[in-house]
């Protein structure tokens, strides 16, 4: 089995669904059987990664990135998964058919996803499964390009979370998979960068438009509350060590 490059867990707002015990009860296990093992595809047992937001988290999903490729043949042979940009984001987690800038290379052959000129490998973080996102939007800072103020508010947009600046986060607008971003009016521009969006749909739409934000601005408090657990959490324990180291 394969596992990522070494790294400290840092959590961020990703895609991400809650497994059952058993199904993490033994992180040795490979659940989908795709070479990585579970301990690798689920950082945090209450809050597993989902990479391509179709609702099964990694270590259950069989094509990670969901680019019709198993992820068994985008890992590669050797101690690490195949990585052909050399990003630090291997294949099996990079689309082969998605090319965010539109530069003409899929990700997964671009060394800066999304062609603001600061590479990939600067971008993603420490943990590939859990890449950094400053504005825990779900969309990742390397997809984000930081030399772009969609809604010229000063706020480059991996550090703004309503970047067309439509009074609808981002985490709302998106859709579930960062890589295939909704774009619910076919205008080749997604939602979170369309402030337009409401304007241009039908009455219908609109409805599909509203259900659909409305579910995934959900998702992303959820997201968020399960952050702020385990900022209290590790807060408590803090000062009762303090507590403990005052009293020897």
């Amino acid at each position: 089995t394969k596992s990522p490059t070494p790294a400290s867990p840092t959590p961020t707002a990703t895609t991400s669904i809650s497994p059952t015990p058993s199904e993490t009860a033994n992180p040795t296990e490979d659940t989908d059987g795709d070479g990585i093992l579970n301990r690798d595809e689920c950082l945090y047992a209450e809050n597993c990664v989902d990479t391509d937001g179709d609702g099964l988290p990694n270590f259950r999903d069989i094509d990670d990135d969901n680019d019709g490729v198993p992820t068994t043949k985008e890992v590669g042979i050797g101690e690490y998964p195949l990585d052909t940009d050399g990003d630090n984001m291997p294949n099996y987690l990079e689309p082969n058919n998605v090319d965010t800038d539109k530069n003409g290379l899929m990700n997964h052959e671009d060394d800066d996803d999304d062609g603001d000129n600061v590479l990939t490998i600067n971008e993603v973080g420490n943990v590939i499964t859990a890449p950094t996102d400053t504005d825990a939007d779900r969309v990742p800072d390397y997809l984000e390009a930081n030399n772009a103020d969609t809604n010229s508010n000063m706020l480059m947009n991996p550090d703004d979370f309503d970047d067309d600046g439509d009074g609808k986060y981002t985490t709302a607008e998106l859709g579930p998979d960062a890589f295939r971003p909704r774009d619910i009016n076919q205008d080749g521009l997604p939602d979170y960068l369309d402030n337009t969006t409401d304007s241009s749909l039908n009455n219908q739409d609109k409805e599909q438009y509203i259900v659909s934000t409305n579910s995934d601005l959900f998702s992303g408090m959820l997201t968020w509350g399960v952050l702020l657990t385990l900022l209290i959490l590790t807060i408590g324990r803090l000062l009762r060590l303090k507590s403990i180291i005052k009293k020897i």
